[in-house]
Parts: structure tokens; sequence; C-alpha cells
């Protein structure tokens, strides 16, 4: 590995064809999956009062009316998420801006074209800390609805104004500790971490606006630029020319879209707990848990094995390699948790795979197909226990569509 050879990131496409029909792995920095969908409802027409003893009349023919649609229920009313509280935090990691979520977990979904933002799971309910003095801007309380297309879908939310040009927003907040028009220090407390707005579970969704336009948060907070764990012709002498199939292992496309499907508009998946670790529990099924959590292996690796999966065979091959594996509980299916371990598992199986530098040349190449894996490969530098990597399923009808993840 080249520890000076710079890119934000390197996405990996992965082949998995099922039953004669190739799919596709690819690697991206998405990000996050979710949003609940509402459905609209017909009124019908009243029943006729048949009770009247008078004769019964009929009407001169007329056009029978089309039921009108009612329009959708208003939100819910929110309660107020301002609670008066002040607290200046130690979370200095070295960047040029304080840890904003010093209680974060993981970055589930990182910066990107369609996501110009860093997400960070945290706990509920833990405190959200402004990242430089300055001054709010802007206090948001959301309305209840699960918007998708104007500020609402950010929940409660948060900006501040900094004394570099700056500006930071913080979305999906439980609670609100400051007031529009406010002063506030370096570190300060401003809200807690919550999972309002378009959200599926309690993170922080951070941005960085600067003058030019919205930047990436990481290098602010950390201090740390994003590489690439390995060269992108070593990962491609890796992974490309193998010539078997997640069919092979019990798997098929068609299984995998028809459970995300029937359960793309309920909870049996959406709005999980995100835990780290080997977490593979949705909501719909905490069998292997006992409480419900799940990160991104978690959540592949639980779909694999519901729809058939050959769990042991796949692990064997995933140890095979003699890699770091992530996850190692001792429970089962533990090292199905590991974004990592799908990239040894394709190495070590000889699945058909396709490796891209960027997302715009995954998509342009056209071999996408819903219900395709997508795994991201990257690092920090220099690679530590730091390093992520993210996986998840392609949504999207063609490979213009956006995958899900």
């Amino acid at each position: 590995m080249k520890t000076t050879q710079k890119a934000l990131s390197i996405l990996l496409a992965m082949l998995l064809v099922f039953s004669c029909i190739p799919t596709v792995w690819a690697a991206e920095m998405s990000s996050q999956l979710e949003s609940a969908v509402e459905s609209s409802m017909e009124s019908t027409p009243p029943e006729e009062d048949i009770s009247s003893s008078e004769p019964e009349i009929t009407p001169e023919p007329s056009a029978t009316p089309e039921p009108s649609e009612e329009p959708a229920p208003a939100p819910a009313p929110v309660p107020d998420p301002y609670v008066e509280y002040f607290e200046v935090m130690d979370a200095e990691f070295g960047g040029q801006y304080v840890m904003v979520a010093p209680e974060a977990v993981d970055v589930t979904v990182s910066f990107g074209r369609e996501h110009q933002a860093l997400d960070m799971a945290a706990p509920e309910g833990s405190p959200v800390l402004a990242a430089d003095e300055g001054t709010v801007t802007t206090v948001q309380v959301w309305d209840g609805s699960k918007s998708t297309d104007d500020n609402q879908s950010y929940g409660h939310m948060v900006q501040i104004q900094h004394p570099d040009g700056n500006s930071t927003l913080y979305a999906h907040l439980s609670e609100i500790n400051v007031r529009q028009g406010q002063t506030v220090q370096r570190g300060q407390q401003i809200g807690r971490v919550g999972s309002t707005g378009n959200a599926t579970g309690a993170h922080l969704h951070f941005e960085v606006l600067t003058p030019s336009g919205k930047v990436d948060p990481y290098p602010y907070l950390t201090g740390i630029e994003l590489y690439a764990r390995d060269s992108i012709s070593s990962v491609k002498a890796d992974l490309e020319g193998g010539s078997r199939y997640l069919t092979d292992y019990g798997v098929t496309r068609d299984a995998i879209v028809n459970e995300l499907s029937a359960h793309e508009h309920d909870n049996y998946y959406l709005g999980t707990t995100y835990a780290g670790g080997d977490v593979q529990s949705p909501n719909g099924d905490t069998s292997y848990n006992g409480t419900a959590g799940m990160n991104c292996g978690g959540f592949v690796g639980y779909v694999l094995r519901k729809v058939g999966l050959n769990c042991s065979a796949a692990i064997d091959l995933i140890k095979s390699t003699g890699d770091d594996l992530w996850f190692g509980s001792g429970k089962p299916y533990d090292l199905l948790a590991g974004a990592s371990n799908y990239y040894q598992l394709a190495k070590a199986a000889g699945l058909t795979c396709y490796v891209y530098n960027t997302k715009a040349e995954m998509l342009a190449d056209g071999k996408l197909e819903k219900g395709d894996i997508i795994l991201m490969y990257w690092s920090l530098q220099p690679f530590n226990d730091g390093a992520d990597n993210h996986i998840g399923f392609y949504w999207g009808e063609s490979s213009g569509a956006m995958p899900l993840s």
C-alpha cells in the first residue's frame, strides 16, 4: 500500500450473477437508505339512505363522479424541542473544529455528490456540540412531516455562522439548547442527537458550508484526509476475473428483491437502531441479538441468511484468506456483520467482480440491477483501527438510479 496515494474513495463493483444474469457489487460511499412512503387514501361515496318509505325517484342519468382523494393528513404537532442547557465540553481531535458528536460510534454515510454531509451514528440523546464559536443563524423546529424535498427533512436543525466564514449545520436533533441569534462558544452543547425529520435511526447529519459551497466535514473534525487503503490496480488484481456467483451459495437476486420489496414500506428493516459490532437483528426479527440493532454489514448479512445463503460455506471462505476479520464475536454468523469481510468472500470464492474508481464510472458501465450488492472499500491514512467500509443493496431500476444502502 502506498500511503501517499491520496484518493477520496475506492468504489468496488463486484458482479454477482444470479441465475445466469450478472449481478454487480460496486462500492460506494453513499448513503443513508431510507425514507417512509406515505400512502394516500381514497374516500368512498357515502352509502345511500334507503330507509325512507317514500317512492324512489329515479334521477336523470348523469356522469358518475370520480371518487376524490382526501388530502394527506396534517403532521401531528411536535412538542417544542427547546431545553435551556449550557455546557462547554472538551472534544478536540486535532481538527479545525471540535468533534461535534463526541459519543459517535461510526460514520454511517460519508460526504459525496448526492450526500454533501457526514452522518454519524450516536446514541439517542447524546450531546451535539458547536464546531467552533459563532452565532446561531437558524433554529428550525420540525413540523412532524416526513418530507424529503425541503428543509423539514432535516428535522429539528441548528445552523451556526463562524468567524472563519464557514457555517455549520446540525440536523435530526431530538433537543435544541440554543436560540436564533445567540452567540455560542467552541464545544458548547447546542442540542442532542435524535432521528427527527427524514431519518431512520439516531444520528447527527453534519454539514460544513463554505462561501463556495458544501465541503467534506471529515478533515475539519479530525485533521485527517481520506486515502485509499489499496491502489485501484491492486484491488482489480484481487477481485476481477472471477467466474463464480452467489447463486452457487444459495442466493438469487429475485429472492433478495422479493424480501426487500415485501418490507419496503414497513418497519421490519426501516427504523432499526444503528449499532456497531455483530448486530444482525432488524425490528422485525430480534432472535439473533435479543434486541433490535443493525449496521450495514449486519443488514446485508441478515438478508442474505434469510433468503438462503449457505452461511457455513461463506464463513469458511472468508476465514480462508487469512486476512484480519471484523466482528469475531463468537456468535454463529459474526463475520457476516463486517462489510470488509465481503471483500474477502469475493476474493476467496472467485466471484465475478467489477472494480470502479468512481461512482460515475460505475453507473456509466450500465451493469447494476435492482438487488445487487454495493461495497465501498476505503480507509484512513495511515491505515488503522479507524478504517471503515460500507455495504448495501442497489435499489434502483437501472444504473441511472440511486442505490439503497
